[in-house]
């Protein structure tokens, strides 16, 4: 026995969505920037280890815990110009 399916609501699309399209990707570039946040911290300030916070940033930013130490390492850490 074949199953069918039959659309009864068949009309061409209209542009309806492109919004909700628009939005997510909105929504998706801030996570984005959030999430890369404590590595674009690092290299504003030009952190001596802001390669290191990055790779950090990217393997243990997914965890709560991991975001928050690499953000607190980037912001509160003593930069290249302040040990001069």
């Amino acid at each position: 026995m074949v199953a069918e399916y039959h659309h009864t609501n068949a009309r061409a699309p209209t542009g309806d969505g492109i919004l909700e399209n628009t939005t997510t990707v909105i929504v998706l570039a801030l996570i984005v920037l959030i999430y890369l946040l404590p590595t674009l911290i690092a290299y504003s300030r030009e952190h001596p280890w802001r390669a290191g916070i990055g790779v950090l940033n990217i393997v243990f930013g997914w965890t709560l815990i991991g975001w928050i130490v690499v953000f607190l390492w980037a912001s509160l850490a003593r930069t290249e110009s302040q040990l001069a």
